[in-house]
């Protein structure tokens, strides 16, 4: 009796019913056969007759492979080298035998199987995939001096292979790595993942990298030692340098601000001195280095002009820039010893006349009130005391046009700029004139329980003290604003 199962057809991924051993997919055509049971009791999954290669691309993943021929028997050498992209995840593979009849092959995508060794690879080949497998014994990639991005994480290394010399990326992340003396050979690298290692050392980089990012995340760094700070360092850069040291046991931040740079002239410099003026090419005007890790209770301060430090709700980030002219402390020497020299003459000019401006203008405006058709109440109290306040600023602006160089145009240059600020003291007249007011009812309350006629002096305090006020809030405002 056949056997009637759904399966789906690993070349295009549509459902296929099979009856009997082995069925046609109704979409792309290709053969697929019901899963064999092996003389060792495995079993292994169907592989198509013919699984079609879609744009340079040939997809078994999970289909328990155990060895290369089982597909490379299915085509003829022009077809394998249509092969651009070639992913055999998740399979049983032991050996790459065969693995060279790919010859065109670029990205070669070998993770989670069971090579403990890579012997032999197509030229072709540029990006290397082999994570997931048992190559922690596995010594060398130098060989393949092709690849430039290799991945072989989670492999159980304790040590960090001999990698290919043109490599630009590496990740060797969620292995059991201690120590990396130095990648400085790997002048091309410009991306290392090490995260989830047990790392407590950074090591020496390359040394005039372009662009270069560094992780090291989730290992065990308590603090950076003497070694890792020299070795950051000494790294000439030409444009970022970024290390992330998030997730570690960071506990002493100190020694970050230790991390000190040479300057694009003192490169410059040592090159010239060494002959060697053509490995400055490509240094960027404002390089910078960026370095991340987690926030802590400690007080961390980016004590020199050349230093940003940012808290951020990942962790906290600083950056330096090495080739920023000024330090914060020379900046302030220079500030402290040039002081500005005050301009006396201007300063007393601006009392003078904004007092009298004040007094006048106050006195007029508050005779205008009182004179005026119906009662002196709330409204004409605020309105006095808000153009008492403000009178002082015509003062100002003459002081300005007496004194000030350029007198005309600084002038008239102040008045737009201390606008806001005469709208100001502007809005304060009421609020003092509400506060005197209060104290005003209540002296006069007191006055008619003691028979006291002294309602004319309280009205002249009042007026003084709001003048008062008023002036020396205009003068102190408009000497500030032109920064006497």
């Amino acid at each position: 009796m056949s056997k009637t199962a759904a399966f789906t057809c690993q070349s295009c991924g549509a459902g296929v019913v099979i009856n009997g051993g082995s069925g046609k997919c109704e979409y792309c055509g290709s053969t697929v056969s019901l899963p064999v049971e092996t003389e060792d009791g495995d079993c292994t999954a169907a592989i198509p007759d013919k699984p079609k290669i879609t744009g340079g691309r040939l997809v078994l993943k999970g289909r328990r492979i155990k060895s290369l021929n089982q597909i490379i028997s299915l085509y003829s050498d022009n077809e394998l080298e249509e092969v651009i992209t070639l992913d055999l995840s998740g399979n049983l593979l032991e050996s790459l035998e065969g693995i060279k009849r790919f010859k065109s092959v670029r990205v070669l995508c070998l993770n989670n199987n069971r090579l403990t060794s890579i012997d032999q690879l197509p030229e072709s080949v540029g990006s290397l995939s082999v994570k997931g497998n048992l190559l922690g014994g596995f010594k060398s990639f130098s060989g393949f001096d092709h690849i430039v991005e290799l991945d072989i994480c989670n492999n159980g290394y304790e040590f960090l292979p001999e990698l290919p010399p043109r490599l630009t990326r590496l990740d060797a992340s969620n292995n059991s790595i201690e120590c990396i003396e130095s990648v400085a050979k790997y002048t091309s690298l410009n991306f290392i993942n090490l995260n989830h290692n047990r790392m407590s050392c950074v090591p020496v980089l390359p040394p005039r990298p372009w662009n270069l990012m560094v992780y090291m995340e989730h290992n065990v760094f308590e603090y950076l030692d003497d070694v890792s700070i020299d070795n950051i360092s000494c790294c000439e850069f030409k444009k970022t340098l970024f290390i992330s040291l998030k997730n570690n046991s960071l506990c002493d931040f100190s020694s970050i601000l230790r991390i000190s740079f040479p300057t694009f002239g003192q490169i410059r410099d040592q090159q010239h001195d060494k002959g060697e003026e053509n490995a400055l090419s490509g240094y960027n005007e404002n390089r910078f280095f960026h370095i991340h890790f987690d926030k802590s209770n400690e007080t961390l301060t980016a004590e020199r002009f050349d230093q940003e430090l940012t808290a951020a709700e990942d962790g906290v980030h600083l950056k330096i820039y090495p080739d920023r002219p000024l330090h914060q402390g020379v900046q302030q020497e220079v500030v402290e010893a040039k002081p500005k020299r005050l301009n006396i003459p201007l300063m007393v000019l601006t009392g003078i006349l904004a007092s009298l401006t004040n007094v006048y203008l106050g006195y007029k405006f508050f005779n205008f009130m009182v004179e005026s058709p119906g009662r002196f109440g709330w409204i004409r109290l605020m309105l006095t005391s808000a153009v008492i306040f403000s009178a002082g600023w015509i003062g100002v602006y003459i002081s300005h046009l007496i004194l000030r160089p350029n007198g005309i145009a600084k002038a008239i240059g102040f008045i737009f700029y201390a606008i806001p600020a005469a709208v100001l003291t502007g809005i304060m007249g009421p609020m003092a004139a509400v506060g005197l007011a209060i104290v005003l009812s209540i002296l006069m309350l007191i006055s008619i329980l003691f028979s006291m006629d002294i309602f004319t002096y309280l009205c002249i305090g009042y007026s003084a003290v709001l003048v008062i006020i008023g002036s020396i809030t205009i003068i102190v405002t408009a000497n500030s604003l032109n920064d006497i």
